[in-house]
């Protein structure tokens, strides 16, 4: 593998392994109940909740659109629940593929056996 090939996989990567982080971090976000209320979160969280609010409030259309999905398949309560399960699972796949790309390349180099003269 050469240099060029070496720094797209690298580059690929890492935007995986940054995509993963990102959709990770939402796991708290659904954990207190996909809201914004500095009172949602635990006691001693509540000193950096005014970061934490400013971090999750892009998402917060996310979790309006996944509060009325499942509420309207009958849920009324731990819809969080549902949130956390979809971010865990989002995460999941873009790791796998990210330990995909890295496991084939390295499985390719090491499976390759030279002739015998």
């Amino acid at each position: 593998m050469n240099r060029s090939h070496f720094f797209i996989l690298l580059v690929i990567v890492g935007v995986l392994a940054l995509g993963t982080l990102l959709i990770s971090s939402l796991m708290p976000f659904a954990e207190i109940g996909l809201n914004d209320s500095v009172s949602s979160y635990p006691g001693w969280l509540q000193s950096v909740a005014g970061f934490l609010v400013a971090f999750y409030k892009p998402f917060m259309p996310i979790g309006n659109d996944l509060a009325k999905i499942v509420t309207a398949k009958g849920v009324t309560t731990n819809i969080g629940d549902y949130a956390y399960v979809v971010f865990l699972s989002l995460a999941l796949v873009i790791a796998s593929l990210a330990i995909g790309i890295v496991g084939r390349e390295d499985a390719t180099e090491k499976t390759v056996i030279g002739d015998k003269k």
